[in-house]
């Protein structure tokens, strides 16, 4: 990660790694591991009920298996994803304030962001 932080002449950027520090503190500030921790432990509970019911029906361990791979897929498209979109969208806000605050250049921050998001798709 320092590697990226660098500048073209590779003397790290202090502007950089703060913005990246500021996003890292938002999450634990705010607290999101917590939060998604209580929304899948919630949700696995719910689930929990249907899943024993068909089990006991058909009792197979392939039906579970694949009862499983099921929900697991469905919570993920349908919550994991837009709630994690939503969490990092609420940190780079927070954490751009934060990096503010400490006297950090944040107007680094949306291309240092597209950088990022190239070089990980890449």
């Amino acid at each position: 990660m320092l590697d990226f932080c660098s500048d073209s002449d590779g003397q790290l950027s202090e502007d950089k790694l703060g913005i990246i520090l500021g996003h890292e503190m938002a999450h634990a500030i705010l607290g999101h591991t917590a939060e998604k921790l209580s929304l899948t432990n919630l949700i696995e509970a719910c689930l929990l009920v249907p899943m024993a019911v068909i089990w006991a029906f058909i009792p197979s361990d392939g039906v579970a298996f694949i009862t499983h791979w099921f929900i697991k897929k469905t919570m993920d498209i349908f919550i994991e994803l837009p709630f994690s979109r939503e969490m990092e969208t609420e940190a780079d806000t927070f954490g751009l304030k934060l990096t503010a605050k400490a006297c950090y250049d944040v107007r680094e921050a949306p291309a240092f962001w597209m950088v990022k998001e190239v070089l990980d798709e890449a």
